[in-house]
């Protein structure tokens, strides 16, 4: 991971955004190991303000049936000028659908100058063509992943249902 240095990023609030699809049994655990790995980049590279949004059992794919309450949230405060960086722990928890990257794209493409920050992958600059090409990369291969996702829970549901078997509705 790399070490930043004092920019323009710096003079807003850093957003810590954290998402995952299901996280049975283990109390949030999934979100909060995100969230600690978020907060560790960030003292890492002396980003002091930090803002957390916490999406904990929200799927951000095309199956999903529910928004997702704090990437709205998030949205609305980056619309805000409230942003300056956007720190995930993979981009594919921030966006799973390329329609909700071309939305986070157009935003910050209009005027405001918004980093995203991965623990994982690194930073994306979306003012970029570059970076764009990156971002849209990452969203085809996440979009790709609900997909395969989705096909191999609905096959398992026909074989239990098949079966005679409790498939989940």
């Amino acid at each position: 991971t790399e070490i930043y240095t004092l920019s323009l990023h710096d003079a807003l609030p850093i957003s810590l955004y954290a998402r995952i699809s299901d996280d049975r049994g283990t109390e949030a655990q999934g979100v909060e190991r995100q969230l600690e790995d978020c907060r560790a980049l960030a003292a890492d590279c002396g980003w002091l303000d930090l803002e957390e949004y916490r999406d904990d059992g929200y799927s951000a794919s095309m199956y999903a049936s529910r928004p997702r309450p704090a990437y709205t949230r998030l949205l609305a405060d980056v619309r805000a000028g409230k942003v300056g960086r956007i720190v995930v722990w993979n981009v594919d928890r921030l966006y799973r659908r390329p329609a909700e990257l071309e939305e986070l794209v157009t935003l910050l493409t209009t005027g405001l100058d918004v980093e995203v920050v991965a623990v994982r992958s690194g930073s994306l600059d979306l003012n970029t063509a570059s970076g764009r090409l990156a971002a849209r990369t990452f969203a085809s291969m996440g979009a790709y992943e609900a997909d395969a996702t989705s096909m191999r829970v609905t096959r398992e549901k026909d074989a239990r249902r098949a079966k005679g078997l409790p498939h989940g509705g």
